[in-house]
């Protein structure tokens, strides 16, 4: 049972998922023995997913914190 869903922006959602491609192209390019990835790369591909992991976490935290599920009980 849903009690209540999050509305994302389409321009959000997609910024989400295109910060992601890169570390998924990393990733498939080491499987497939294509490249030998450098930490470099490592770093730049972990912060971009960072980022979008820390926003979109920050964004589901502020949606939870605009739900009233409980009242405050004044006394």
């Amino acid at each position: 049972m849903v009690f209540y869903t999050i509305q994302l922006n389409e321009k959000f959602l997609f910024a989400i998922l295109l910060s992601l491609v890169p570390i998924g192209v990393d990733g498939i390019g080491q499987l497939f023995e294509f490249w030998e990835s450098t930490n470099v790369v490592r770093v730049i591909t972990g912060l971009l997913v960072g980022s979008a992991c820390g926003v979109a976490m920050g964004v589901i935290v502020d949606e939870i914190k605009t739900i009233h599920l409980f009242k405050k009980i004044k006394k």
